[in-house]
C-alpha cells in the first residue's frame, strides 16, 4: 500500500482504493453530496434540492455556491461603496462543508439556519 493509500499494490497489480473514487469521483463507488432548502420548520416540502456528484473537491464547491444562492444577502455602506454582507460569513460557510464532507455529515438547510445531521 502506498503512503497515502490512494492506490494500493496487490501481488504486482496497482489497485484503486476507495480514497481514489472519492478525490476522483471515479473508480465504481457513488459518492454525493445532497443539499435541500425546506419550506418551514419541517423537512417535508422542497423549496430546492440539488445532488453533486464528481470528484469531492467539485462537490464542495457546488454545495457552497448552493448554500450561498439560499442565504439572505444584505449590504452595508462603506465611505461611497456598497459591500455585500451575507448572513452568515462564506468563510464559515465552506469550513462546515468542508467539514461534512470529511466526517461524512449530511447538512441540512432549513429557512435561514444551517443544519446538518451525522449518518448513523
Amino acid at each position: 500500500m502506498s503512503k497515502q493509500e490512494i492506490i494500493i499494490y496487490i501481488q504486482g497489480n496497482d489497485y484503486p482504493s476507495n480514497a481514489y473514487a472519492i478525490l476522483t469521483g471515479g473508480g465504481g463507488l457513488h459518492v454525493a453530496t445532497q443539499c435541500g432548502v425546506f419550506k418551514g420548520t419541517t423537512k417535508e416540502v422542497f423549496v430546492d434540492r440539488r445532488e453533486y456528484t464528481g470528484p469531492i473537491w467539485e462537490q464542495i464547491e457546488e454545495a457552497f455556491q448552493f448554500v450561498l444562492r439560499n442565504i439572505h444577502l444584505g449590504a452595508t455602506i462603506v465611505g461611497i461603496y456598497r459591500q455585500d454582507v451575507y448572513e452568515i460569513p462564506p468563510d464559515a460557510i465552506r469550513e462546515l462543508i468542508i467539514n461534512a464532507a470529511v466526517h461524512s455529515v449530511i447538512w441540512i438547510m432549513v429557512i435561514y439556519r444551517l443544519r446538518y445531521m451525522t449518518i448513523g
